[in-house]
């Protein structure tokens, strides 16, 4: 590689002093300039700042003198040898969100620009991942992390709670609608599946899981029992934590950001923002069921199917390719549902009590009523990617049934 180009978007909105700016510059300048640590040829680098058109110090900039160059609260730290070029750099804020890309220059003479044009300041960088994911062409870099000193990520294990300064947006963030967002996604891949008649598609199946109990062991479990035999089928976990914080036992918590940092390329943990404040039980609040698995939906807009279980589940190591398998023989359909078998305790009178009632039937119905089952509970079901359909919040506590009708 001769030539590295960082294209840095900056803002002074939001700083109490001129000075933030100008430090900002210095530590991105002084870590890049770090970058290189193994003793390799250097590629020529250049920066780009891009300033925003309504920045009040740069227009106080232009009456007063000919050039100014505010900086951004962003350092590069990198671990180990490594070149800069990775389809995506982690960020020590969220190391499962996908942000700051390096694109090779041929993305631009592709599409004509960087995301499409009609973002304004949220949702290109998960955009520019899952277009090229989708075709295999996405790594991660796991020896360069990015550390963001000002602001951060919303809603993520790692982040401080919402209430805290850190995490106030320090300007109005205006992402896309979900379903603009996916079809201008699908327009791209489109294009870029055009130019490159070699590459080939893979099924974007996502792993959606509401956790409101954190049990760690669970949740391994279903992350590593959440992967498919087929090459061409590619597999994201997204943990929507519905559990105040606060509540979460330190060592589970910790062990979630490990899970987190061992698996940036395949696990997202996220976190409702209503669980991020501390204080009394009084003013604790879960966003519930529902809410949770619609966060989940949005979550998983890219991808082409979308498999749910709950975070009691143990899902078999052949479910995830047996809703795959399905979805392929009938590309047109909905969703599927498959049977959820509460386990048989003859000891226990509670467990035979439930079992000889026969109420566990909606569980296993899937595995008794043969091809159509008119609604599903969530505990192991799927539906395909991009659905309007969302699950009703009247129903916040539970909401583990999905109607076909919907």
């Amino acid at each position: 590689m001769d030539s590295l180009c960082a294209l840095v978007p900056v803002t002074s909105k939001g700083r109490s002093s001129p000075s933030h700016c100008r430090e900002g510059l210095r530590l991105l300048g002084a870590s890049l300039s770090s970058g290189a640590t193994d003793g390799a040829p250097t590629p020529a680098l250049s920066v780009v700042l891009g300033l925003d058109s309504d920045d009040p110090l740069v227009d106080l900039a232009e009456e007063a003198c000919k050039c100014f160059l505010p900086g951004v609260q962003v350092a590069v730290r990198v671990f180990g040898g490594g070149e800069l070029a990775a389809q995506r750099r982690q960020c020590d804020a969220d190391p499962g969100f996908p942000s700051f890309p390096v694109m090779h220059a041929s993305h631009l003479q592709l599409f004509g620009s960087m995301v499409p044009r009609e973002f304004v300041n949220q949702g290109g960088d998960p955009l520019l991942y899952a277009l090229y994911r989708s075709i295999g062409a996405a790594a991660v870099c796991p020896t360069v992390t990015v550390h963001n000193t000002v602001g951060g990520m919303q809603g993520s294990i790692f982040a401080p709670p919402a209430t805290s300064a850190a995490q106030q947006p320090r300007y109005d963030r205006r992402p896309l609608p979900v379903a603009q967002w996916r079809s201008l996604l699908q327009a791209w891949r489109q294009q870029l599946l055009a130019s490159l008649p070699q590459a080939r598609a893979r099924l974007q199946v996502a792993v959606a899981v509401p956790a409101g109990r954190v049990d760690c062991a669970v949740l391994e479990t279903i992350l590593e029992r959440s992967r498919s035999s087929d090459e061409q089928v590619d597999v994201s976990v997204f943990f929507q934590i519905d559990c105040p914080l606060a509540l979460v036992a330190p060592a589970a918590a910790e062990r979630l950001r490990e899970l987190q940092r061992a698996h940036p390329d395949r696990l997202r943990i996220r976190v409702n923002s209503n669980n991020q404040a501390s204080g009394t039980w009084g003013k604790w609040h879960v966003d519930g069921a529902a809410a949770t698995r619609n966060a989940l939906l949005d979550e998983a807009a890219a991808c082409d199917v979308v498999v749910f279980y709950d975070d009691d589940v143990l899902p078999a190591p052949s479910c995830l390719d047996a809703y795959v398998a399905a979805f392929r023989a009938h590309p047109g359909e909905a969703g599927f549902a498959g049977p959820t078998y509460l386990p048989r305790r003859p000891s226990q009178l509670l467990a035979t009590a439930i079992h000889m009632s026969d109420v566990s039937f909606f569980w296993e119905a899937p595995g008794r009523l043969g091809e159509f089952v008119p609604w599903a509970v969530t505990a192991n079901m799927a539906v395909a990617g991009g659905t309007p359909a969302r699950f009703r919040p009247g129903f916040p506590k539970t909401a583990s049934c999905w109607q076909s009708c919907n």
